[in-house]
């Protein structure tokens, strides 16, 4: 029988998602033998959108807490109180890349790369700029951090990681995280926005159910 996909539509920059990506990660490790995971960028802030951390200081700062409450993610102390405040430029494209080139090597971790990846800003305040964060991860994951940068770098990656933005927007996904379904009969929401592993898990047994009866 063939597998049902769960697609994980995010974006690096993406708070909430953040915090909901721990919650895949379990989902990820306890079902990742009955379904395959895959994830998508979303491409939340690409072109005109592209502006320093500071414009969005005020924002964050208080949201930071809402997302810590209901998640249990932990925001870091150099992220809140340097990478914030900065004039570091956000933008989505660099991180979105690298989660592409990640997904040619190695697509099986491609989820647990995408929490790591939100690690490296929201806990270490890291500038995904620095292609440096990327050869780390490189590393971490067991990828040669050369062919890893060699390959970010590609004219190719970057159009495959335009083809990821062209496919959450096609796709009408209007906010980050979503998940979805995927089987044989179609495409099912599973998530728009946080919730719990228990009720991510409530959802797709119902989404199942109506697959089985439709089938």
């Amino acid at each position: 029988m063939k597998k049902e996909t769960i697609i994980y539509i995010f974006d690096p920059l993406c708070g909430w998602c953040y915090g909901f990506s721990g919650t895949i990660v379990d989902l990820f490790n306890k079902r990742k033998d009955e379904f395959n995971f895959e994830v998508v960028a979303g491409g939340m802030i690409t072109g005109t959108r592209i502006a320093p951390f500071s414009t969005m200081h005020g924002y964050i700062s208080g949201a930071y807490k809402r997302v810590e409450e209901m998640t249990g993610a932990k925001f870091g102390v150099p992220y809140l109180n340097e990478l914030l405040p900065s004039d570091t430029q956000m933008n989505s494209e660099p991180p979105s890349r690298a989660l592409v080139t990640f997904r040619s090597f190695l697509p099986d971790q491609v989820v647990p790369f995408a929490h790591a990846l939100q690690k490296k800003q929201y806990l270490e305040g890291r500038d995904f700029a620095d292609n440096t964060v990327y050869e780390e991860l490189a590393v971490q994951f067991g990828v040669d951090p050369k062919a890893f940068i060699e390959k970010f770098e590609s004219e190719e990656m970057k159009y495959r990681t335009t083809e990821d933005f062209q496919w959450s927007n096609s796709a009408g996904v209007k906010g980050f995280p979503t998940v979805v379904l995927k089987n044989d009969q179609g495409y099912y929401l599973i998530s728009n926005g946080f919730r719990p592993l228990d009720e991510v898990e409530k959802v797709i047994e119902t989404i199942q159910g109506m697959a089985a009866k439709e089938a």
